[in-house]
């Protein structure tokens, strides 16, 4: 099919690290978790992911969307719950900046008090809302894109890991 473009068209990132050079910072100052796992250790998963430590900053940087975000970056939704263990809030919020700085269409969807997934995640209203996002950018159908009133997202946070 070399008639069609391979070239992404919308994405949609449900609670996905975005920077790898600050989320052992921004775990540290999150208040609404603590992290489940310690970082540069073995088991670490972005360790892991990366095949060193966190603190090879031009390799975190080389491989975190956040440095890759250009003005041609495609549409983002992001679904992310305020209370992750494994993925800090943060990390969306900071991947949300960086599009809007570069003009890019951009949702942040918040589920509060959801951690790295859940019921919220699943509720017909983040259904459509992810349904309306494919549709208008990979369809073209003319649908406004409107995120859900966080209080109906609202749980229960999880209880805090003990380590």
């Amino acid at each position: 099919h070399e008639d069609q473009s391979d070239r992404v068209q919308a994405v949609i990132d449900i609670y996905g690290p975005a920077d790898f050079s600050t989320v052992v910072q921004q775990a540290a100052e999150d208040k609404n978790v603590k992290n489940i796992f310690a970082f540069n250790t073995p088991g670490d998963p972005y360790s892991s992911l990366i095949g060193t430590k966190l603190d090879d900053k031009p390799k975190a940087e080389a491989v975190s969307p956040v440095h890759h975000v250009s003005k041609d970056s495609p549409p983002f939704l992001i679904l992310h719950g305020t209370h992750d263990a494994l993925v800090p809030y943060a990390q969306s919020v900071q991947l949300e900046a960086a599009l809007k700085a570069q003009n890019v269409p951009v949702w942040l969807q918040t589920l509060p008090g959801s951690g790295h997934g859940g019921p919220a995640f699943g509720k017909p209203a983040v259904i459509q809302l992810m349904q309306s996002f494919f549709d208008k950018h990979l369809k073209g159908t003319d649908v406004t894109i409107t995120l859900v009133p966080e209080a109906e997202l609202a749980v229960e946070a999880p209880k805090p890991a003990i380590k």
